[in-house]
């Protein structure tokens, strides 16, 4: 049982809730305090992406394609965007 007002809001900080931020081309963007990377979405053409996963039930990736508008969903410590722009989502 959450101990939110509401029980269901206990669901809605899974997916974004807490905040994005749009990582620029060739950027990184690290945890913060609280808010760790659970989903990233890349805004333009085929975007190489690197991750590191927060642990083995999600693998880090090195520069691996993802089409324009996947979002692609785990937990993560570190989004770095190689050929465009990327949302990446806390929650």
């Amino acid at each position: 049982m959450s101990n939110l007002i509401r029980q269901g809001d206990a669901n809605l900080a899974a997916f974004g809730q807490l905040g994005s931020v749009v990582v620029a081309s060739g950027a990184t963007h690290t945890v913060s305090t609280g808010k760790p990377i659970v989903a990233f979405t890349p805004l333009t053409g085929v975007t190489g992406i690197t991750t590191i996963g927060e642990n083995s039930n999600f693998p880090t990736m090195a520069n691996v394609p993802v089409p324009v508008g996947v979002t692609v969903f785990g937990r993560y410590t570190r989004v770095t965007s190689i050929d465009g722009p990327t949302i990446v989502y806390f929650g």
